[in-house]
């Protein structure tokens, strides 16, 4: 799918489906929102509501999981419903090229998923689905199980001189031998020191709590993270449930906070775990960290300065193969700094590798060591994700460019990097590599697609020998499907095609990436725009804005789409009735850059608006949008946003659904989007105010439908609540409210409720914007 940016859109492709499948129509996979069929076809087997909302697992099971034998003689990967019980496992054997489906008796002979190798690259570690460690020897085959008990072991490691086995069992350290004797490394107690201390335990007193812990290859230090002791946290988030067996409401802790509650600060300490000795890390010393970003902010709202250091948590702690150094990062609280920082074992001394800063937002992927020693790392410091090696003497930039790189795996030697990458357009990753000194970068894959709906979770694994890549791919009209590359020619080997006979036997129209015009920055915004294959001349049409579900997401995109696959099918009988129906990819969404990412900081919500009216915009000077007949839809972020587009921009749009979206940012709930870009409340107050839709209220002039679970664990039902009185409040009346009794997140785990969802979203739609004759 590579192209020149100049038209605005793909070519499209006509398509057929015939009656049989359409009559099995249920749910498609994979992209969000929208897909059309061919008119000739809809006018022969036309969609119901019915089909939109069956189980879409008649379109195929994914290919959702995949990992190597710790020999790379064999790749494993599971095919069915993601995360079930009744996948189907099947095992490639590369010697003869011949996949089998692997007995239910085997599968606790298989190796894990995540593999920790020796330095000869002779034995490798892992832990079973059930918490016991396992050790394989590579030459002859042979499986030991080095522990056998109630306790769930992790952070396996072998030591730096190859006898033992290192792992974790909480905050704890152990050792495995040959001999088969477990004996404790390292036993952490947050209690003051006996007179007789007991062997090999370090005490760190009684007033924490510990977080975190991590221990040297070698075996001599750990880094130690701790929290004070019965920190207040605030108020927890308390969920009703109502419909229970006793007829009573029962209150659930959900979990998290209100926005704005403090974090519990941190103390880092460096453990001798030999002398039980223990010394606390002098941060002080990384540049910045007492130096507050939102200063001016704090005086503006007559608040005292900070003192001190800054808030902040460290996030990933690494260490070279032979325990001799050690690097972390930390994060501070506020997102506005991230440090990569040495610790010299010996001394404590902390040497600083490199800075991460911005106004409003950083992050910093991942970062590790080579086998040479040389630190790598992720960098958006020039606006977008790229690669930095650090030898010794300054960090290098590896990739460079307008493109984001994402999920890197270097190949044993440090020769070789791989990465996801979106180099042609912004929505079509491929697995990409790049020499160490830069040299050669290139696309290994050509699939149009790797990745999962949400793009970046499943993915790619380079195999133990550096030769293959098992690649995940999927397409909007794919299921995700697993392919085997060739790590040097990029070769590519298919291996799997689960699509159903019913979805085979149709053509589908695919969509058309679109480049929308911004009016409000120096760029264009991505549509993923689904229309008639016909269009009448002349004719206006209706037209639906679809809205992802979380800033830092991305929905324009030539893999499946993020939202289920039964919106995809709503496009789909959107589209038939004669509407246009576009998902775009506002400003905060993932895969454009720092800037872009950024784009609604410290104002939630207006800037996502402007990017609707240009799309509107264009829809009407590009494909004959009826600028009159307008709506939006959009579920979580995207039911936040389709309140904000209604109440902030009721010039355009005259109906929109709003499902299971945040109606005021001090309530919380499962994203940190209020957290991060608009600060604590107590120093942006305005912004609160301004990015809440509940303080619009009464700029409600289309019609609006409110659709919420009332067990929503990660945007309470209390959202809705609150939306529904500040419009009473303000005399509103074009509005309703359908609350989902048993339904979490974005209602939809059962058939019945998808069809009532459904139903309820087309008749708001063909009442408000009807369909042209």
């Amino acid at each position: 799918m590579k192209f020149a940016l100049k038209p605005y859109h793909f070519p499209r492709r006509l398509v057929f489906l015939g009656a049989t499948l359409l009559s099995l129509c249920a749910v498609l996979l994979v992209t969000p929102l929208s897909t059309l069929l061919s008119p000739p076809a809809l006018a022969q087997t036309p969609l119901t509501l019915e089909d939109v909302a069956k189980d879409g697992l008649w379109f195929g099971p994914a290919a959702w999981s995949s990992w190597w034998s710790a020999d790379a003689q064999a790749l494993y990967y599971k095919v069915g419903r993601k995360f079930s019980p009744d996948s189907v496992t099947y095992r490639l054997d590369r010697r003869t090229n011949a996949t089998a489906e692997v007995a239910q008796a085997d599968l606790a002979t298989l190796d894990g998923a995540e593999l920790h190798y020796d330095r000869d690259r002779t034995r490798a570690l892992f832990v079973s689905d059930d918490g016991n460690l396992f050790l394989r020897q590579l030459s002859s085959g042979t499986l030991t199980q080095l522990t056998d008990g109630p306790e769930f072991e992790a952070s396996p490691m072998f030591s730096a001189d190859g006898r033992q086995v290192f792992f974790q069992r909480d905050y704890d350290w152990f050792a495995w031998n040959a001999d088969g004797a477990i004996a404790p490394v390292l036993l952490l107690k947050a209690e003051n020191a006996p007179p007789t201390p007991a062997p090999h335990t370090t005490y760190l007193g009684d007033q924490v709590e510990i977080y975190t812990s991590s221990l040297s290859p070698d075996g001599r230090y750990a880094l130690v993270v701790t929290i004070p002791k019965d920190f207040d946290r605030g108020q927890p988030i308390l969920m009703p449930r109502y419909l229970t067996e006793s007829g009573y409401p029962d209150l659930e802790d959900i979990g998290g906070t209100r926005v704005g509650s403090p974090e519990p600060p941190q103390t880092v300490w460096l453990v001798d775990a030999q002398q039980q000795a223990v010394r606390q890390l002098d941060l002080s010393v990384l540049p910045g960290l007492n130096q507050d970003p939102l200063a001016a902010m704090r005086a503006a709202q007559k608040l005292p300065p900070l003192v001190g250091n800054r808030p902040f948590h460290l996030e990933n702690i690494t260490w070279n193969l032979d325990g001799t150094r050690v690097v972390t990062s930390l994060w501070a609280n506020d997102h506005k700094d991230i440090w990569l920082f040495e610790v010299a074992p010996d001394t404590a001394a902390i040497t600083l590798r490199h800075r991460e800063t911005d106004r409003a937002y950083v992050n910093i992927e991942a970062f590790g060591f080579l086998a040479d020693n040389a630190l790598w790392f992720i960098s958006q410091q020039s606006g977008y994700r790229a690669l930095y090696v650090d030898e010794g003497n300054g960090a290098n930039a590896i990739t460079s460019g307008n493109f984001e790189i994402l999920k890197v795996q270097w190949n044993h030697p440090g020769t070789q990097a791989y990465f996801l990458c979106n180099r042609e357009w912004p929505g079509d990753w491929e697995v990409c590599r790049v020499n160490r000194d830069g040299s050669d970068l290139r696309e290994m894959t050509a699939l149009d697609g790797v990745g999962d709906a949400l793009g970046i979770l499943i993915t790619y694994h380079l195999s133990p020998d550096d030769s293959q890549l098992a690649v995940h791919y999927s397409s909007t009209y794919l299921p995700l499907q697993l392919a085997l590359v060739d790590a040097q020619t990029g070769d590519t080997r298919k291996l799997t095609d689960t699509r159903s006979e019913a979805l085979k036997a149709g053509d589908w129209i695919q969509p058309e990436f679109v480049q929308i015009p911004s009016t409000h920055f120096d760029g264009v915004i991505w549509g993923k725009l689904y229309r008639p294959a016909e269009m009448a001349k002349g004719q206006k049409y209706p037209l639906v804005i679809i809205l992802h579900g979380g800033s830092g997401l991305q929905a324009v995109k030539a893999n499946e789409g993020i939202g289920p696959k039964n919106e995809l099918m709503f496009s789909n009988l959107l589209v038939q009735q004669g509407y246009l129906v576009m998902e775009i990819d506002f400003r905060s969404s993932l895969g454009y850059g720092r800037d872009f990412n950024n784009g609604n900081y410290l104002r939630v919500g207006l800037a996502e608006v402007e990017d609707m009216r240009d799309s509107v915009d264009f829809l009407v000077d590009q494909y004959q949008g009826d600028r009159d007949r307008a709506g939006v839809m959009g579920a979580s972020y995207g039911g936040y946003l389709s309140y904000m587009a209604m109440l902030l921009a009721p010039d355009v749009f005259k109906a929109g659904m709003a499902e299971c979206g945040y109606s005021d940012w001090k309530l919380g709930g499962g994203s940190t989007t209020g957290a991060i870009f608009l600060e604590a409340p107590e120093l942006n107050p305005e912004g609160y105010v301004e990015s809440s839709p509940v303080t619009h209220a009464g700029g409600l002039e289309g019609r609006l439908l409110i659709s919420h679970g009332v067990v929503d664990s990660n945007v309470t039902f209390e959202h809705a609540v609150h939306m529904t009185q500040r419009l009473i409040d303000q005399g509103r009346q074009n509005w309703e409210i359908m609350p989902y009794p048993k339904e979490n997140h974005c209602p939809g785990s059962t058939y019945e409720a998808r069809l009532d969802k459904y139903g309820r979203f087309f008749k708001l739609f063909e009442e408000t914007l009807g369909s042209p004759s």
